[in-house]
């Protein structure tokens, strides 16, 4: 039984979001798989990618993500104001809301463990990898630094949250494809142009 039938296809998303959003999923997946894997204690650290590797990538994704989420945030905003004024088709005004909340939580999930991460790396006086080329040396002030070990602690809890709302919303874009069919994951993944 469906509750909700789009009426309309979707339009594609404005280039500057899909990209967005595509960077953002590329980080913010390199940077989680990276994280637990250097961390886990049970690794020998060598593999395919070794250890040294696997702090570099979780480190340079870790850097690009604020930046990512910010452009993604005021994009969005952007293009929701234009849906506004050009009067298109938009969702009841509580699912909107709600879905909105939902979208804007997962934003600021990934630039706290981001933000965290960088802070907890600046607390204990470690340099950041760009790339492996770049450090990037910011030093903290003592009084933003009780304790590098909670910082840490908290990143790596806000991380564990974010898997579960992640598949969350991974699972409503599936469903809105093969449900509801209003086309969504194509609307942010296809790159070609409608004809």
């Amino acid at each position: 039984m469906k509750t909700f039938v789009a009426s309309v296809e979707r339009p594609a998303r404005p280039l500057r979001i899909r990209l967005l959003h595509l960077g953002l999923i590329v980080c913010t997946t390199a940077s989680l798989y990276s994280g637990y894997r250097a961390f886990d204690v049970g690794w020998s650290g060598i593999g395919l990618v070794d250890r040294p590797i696997l702090f570099i990538i979780h480190q340079t994704s870790g850097i690009c993500i604020p930046f990512l989420v910010v452009g993604l945030a005021v994009a969005s905003l952007v293009d929701r104001i234009g849906a506004a004024k050009a009067k298109r088709p938009m969702l009841p005004l509580i699912i909107d809301i709600l879905l909105s909340a939902f979208h804007y939580l997962i934003l600021a999930c990934i630039l706290a463990i981001a933000l965290l991460g960088i802070g907890a790396t600046s607390c204990g006086n470690r340099p950041l990898l760009f790339l492996g080329i770049l450090e990037l040396s910011l030093h903290m002030p003592h009084s933003l630094c009780v304790d590098g070990l909670g910082v840490f602690g908290l990143h790596r809890y806000i991380a564990g949250l974010l898997v579960p709302l992640v598949l969350a919303h991974s699972l409503g874009a599936v469903i809105h494809e093969l449900w509801v069919r209003d086309r969504l994951l194509s609307s942010m993944f296809s790159f070609a142009r409608r004809r």
